[in-house]
C-alpha cells in the first residue's frame, strides 16, 4: 500500500509490533526473568534477570529517546553519545526508509513530541520494530524522565506461526489504545506481515490461519464493531 504520511506507516506497524511484545512478555515470564533487566550500550547488550538468577540476554539496538525537558524525540541515528556502531547501525535502516516515501518523521533527527515522551516514544518503537526487521522493542525511563527505545535481537524471540487466536487478542488490545486511523490498512498490513489468510469485505475483513478463522467488523467509519470468528487447535 503507498504510504504517504507517519501514520500510515503507524497503522502498517502497530498490530505486529503490539503481538511481538505480547510474545516477549510470555517468554520472559516463562524463564522468570520478567523482574528486572540490564543495559550495556557501550557493547550493545541487553539482558533481562530474575530474582531468582536466571538471566536471558539480547543483543541491543538503540533506537532513540524522548525528552520531557525540550519536549523532542532523538533518533539514536544521530548518535550524540558516540555509541558504537553495533548499537546503532540498525537505526539507520529506519532513517533509510524514511528517505524512500519523503517522511520528514524518519530523516530529520529531532521531532517535537506530540503526545508525551512515553507515548512517542512507544509510538516510535512500533515502526521500529517492524521496519528493524520484527525485533521486539524495549521501552524505559533512562533518567531524569527521559523515555529510552531499544529492540532487543536473540534467536528466541523468533515469532511463531500466525495464530487468529492470538491475533484477536493484539486486535483488542490495539482497538484500546486508540493507535489505529484505518483499520483496513492495519489488518491487511498484519496479515501480510506475519502470513495470515487475508479477506476484505463491505462488512469488515476475516484473517485465517492453521488455528481457524477471524471475522473483524467494521462501520461505515471504518471503526470495529465486532470481533468473532471459530477457533481449533492449529494441529487440527
Amino acid at each position: 500500500m503507498p504510504i504517504s504520511t507517519f501514520q500510515d506507516v503507524v497503522d502498517d506497524c502497530v498490530l505486529s509490533a503490539s503481538e511481538g511484545q505480547l510474545r516477549l512478555a510470555d517468554l520472559t515470564g516463562a524463564e522468570g526473568v520478567e523482574d528486572g533487566y540490564s543495559i550495556d550500550l557501550p557493547n550493545a547488550w541487553f539482558t533481562f534477570t530474575g530474582l531468582s538468577g536466571a538471566s536471558l540476554p539480547a543483543r541491543a539496538h538503540f533506537i532513540g529517546t524522548a525528552s520531557p525537558h525540550d519536549g523532542r524525540w532523538l533518533w539514536g541515528w544521530h548518535n550524540v553519545n558516540e555509541l558504537p556502531d553495533t548499537a546503532v547501525q540498525l537505526v539507520g535502516r529506519i532513517r533509510d526508509f524514511g528517505a524512500q516515501h519523503g517522511l520528514a518523521e524518519f530523516t530529520e533527527a529531532f521531532q517535537p513530541l506530540e503526545f508525551g515522551p512515553r507515548q512517542d516514544a512507544t509510538r516510535y518503537a512500533w515502526i521500529s520494530t517492524v521496519i528493524g526487521g520484527g525485533l521486539p522493542h524495549h521501552v524505559f525511563d533512562a533518567g531524569s524522565g527521559t523515555i529510552a527505545v531499544l529492540l532487543l535481537e536473540s534467536n528466541l524471540f523468533r515469532p511463531p506461526a500466525a495464530s487468529v487466536t492470538r491475533a484477536s487478542e493484539v486486535i483488542q488490545q490495539v482497538r484500546r489504545l486508540g493507535a489505529v486511523a484505518d483499520w483496513r490498512r492495519a489488518i491487511a498490513s498484519y496479515a501480510e506481515l506475519r502470513g495470515f489468510g487475508h479477506r476484505s469485505g463491505a462488512r469488515g475483513v476475516d484473517l485465517t490461519a492453521a488455528d481457524g478463522r477471524l471475522t473483524v467488523n467494521l462501520d461505515e467509519r471504518g471503526r470495529i464493531t465486532e470481533l468473532g470468528g471459530v477457533f481449533r487447535s492449529s494441529d487440527g
